[in-house]
């Protein structure tokens, strides 16, 4: 039975992250991974381009054409701040915030654990 709840799991999260990975501009998609874990999918790039391009970089001051870094992560949650931090170096950059992979991520991450219990509890209706 765990097999089958393990699997339905990671089911679920491999579509929810095939659906996010969609975000991800064209330019930006090959540098990007799919790893899947144990009850555990993870989307990584060890390219730190597309951090600026998903947080921007530098202030109001120095960004013209759109948010900076700065404005964009002060409406965010703490950890996309926490996540966008390593790469808010000198704040003198210039490159708008284009984020796809945070918002694509929060617009589906409520849906993934009910639909998790919804397939779980169909599985067990389906063995009675």
């Amino acid at each position: 039975m765990d097999t089958v709840i393990d699997k339905i799991i990671t089911d679920v999260l491999l579509e929810y992250a095939k659906g996010i990975m969609e975000s991800i501009p064209a330019n930006l998609y090959t540098f990007y991974r799919l790893e899947v874990g144990h009850r555990s999918v993870t989307i990584w790039t060890d390219n730190v381009f597309a951090a600026y391009i998903e947080f921007g970089t530098g202030t109001s001051e120095t960004v013209v054409g759109g948010r900076s870094a700065e404005e964009y992560l002060a409406t965010q949650p703490q950890e996309v701040r926490d996540e966008a931090s390593p790469f808010f170096i000198t704040g003198r950059g210039t490159i708008p915030a284009q984020p796809y992979l945070f918002p694509a991520y929060y617009k589906v991450k409520d849906k993934i654990p009910k639909e998790i219990d919804r397939r779980i509890q169909q599985y067990f209706n389906s063995i009675r």
